[in-house]
């Protein structure tokens, strides 16, 4: 898988994870740690050139909510906003 595939990996992934926990953009955004200006965008554009910390974030973001699903508390993930 190339870097671009890789990219669009994570942006299916946070897809997937908004449409299945009902989350808002601000909420989503509040909990990988980037602006809510920035999810609309990689989720109509994909990620293009992200800086190293995004991809972290991101990486990480999607490890813990996985967790949390798979230990049944995924339901109090998201911030309240």
């Amino acid at each position: 898988m190339n870097r671009e595939e890789e990219l669009q990996n994570l942006v299916d992934k946070l897809k997937k994870i908004k449409e299945e926990s009902g989350a808002t953009y601000e909420q989503l955004a509040r909990a990988i740690g980037v602006s809510t200006f920035t999810l609309p965008r990689w989720f109509s554009r994909g990620m293009y050139n992200p800086n190293t910390s995004s991809i972290k974030l991101v990486t990480n973001f999607i490890s813990d909510y996985e967790r949390s699903e798979k230990e049944g508390r995924s339901d109090t993930f998201f911030p309240m906003v």
